[in-house]
Order: structure tokens, then sequence, then C-alpha cells
């Protein structure tokens, strides 16, 4: 019987972006995450390497990983592989403010309140004639 030889080059951590109280726990030989909230859930594993200088390893940052739909609360994360490079996008309501939507709307608003203030000034400067 062939022993597995552990890589002594990579160390695992929970990422640090991740909410408290995360645990890792083992389901028909797999390891998944699991979270208080979640009393029965158990959410896949995503990975994002880096090397660590300090220790002179490669680091895997662990990430709990699920879809909004399946995430009420909020806590877990998607992975964006769409760029050249991998972005980790928690799953966390933005404020609408600070969305592009939202930062439309603002522009939109401001534009809508100088329309209506141009258009007291053209009033006030050229009063419409009463019909007798």
């Amino acid at each position: 019987m062939q022993s597995k030889q552990q890589n002594t080059n990579n160390y695992s951590v929970i990422g640090k972006e991740c909410h408290q109280h995360w645990k890792l726990v083992e389901d028909t030989g797999k390891l998944y995450f699991s979270h208080p909230k979640y009393k029965t859930k158990n959410f896949h594993i995503g990975v994002i390497q880096e090397f660590d200088k300090k220790e002179q390893k490669n680091k895997k940052n662990l990430y709990p990983i699920s879809d909004t739909e399946h995430d009420p609360y909020n806590i877990c994360f998607n992975i964006n592989t769409n760029t050249n490079r991998i972005e980790l996008i928690p799953n966390e309501f933005q404020e609408f403010w600070n969305t592009r939507r939202g930062k439309r709307l603002t522009k939109y608003i401001s534009y809508r309140e100088r329309r209506e203030q141009t258009k007291k000034e053209y009033e006030l400067l050229n009063p419409k004639k009463q019909k007798p």
C-alpha cells in the first residue's frame, strides 16, 4: 500500500475576507464549509492560491462558494473568472448608491434639478402673456 505524501510546499487557511464562525467539515469523504447560521447546509470550497514570501510556500485561501439565491444571509462568495485574473465577489448586498445603477440615477437626478432650475429662470425672464 502506497502512502500519500503531503506536499510541504502548500498550506491552507480560511480567507481573511470570510465572516467568523466558518468551519471546515468532512461529508462523504469531501471537505465543505459549514456555518452556524445555516444549520444543515454545506457549501463548496473555492480556492485562491498565492505565494507567501515569508513562509516560502504556496498559500491556499479557502472561501465558501454559493450563488446569492442559496445564500439568504449573504455571507458566502462567488468567484468571477471572466477577466484575466480571478476576482472574489462577496454576496453581501452593496449599497445601492455605490452601484453603477445608483451612480447613474444620482447623475440623472442632478441633471433634472438643473433643468428645473433653468426652466424657472426662463419663465421669470419671459413671462407668458395672458389671453383675454
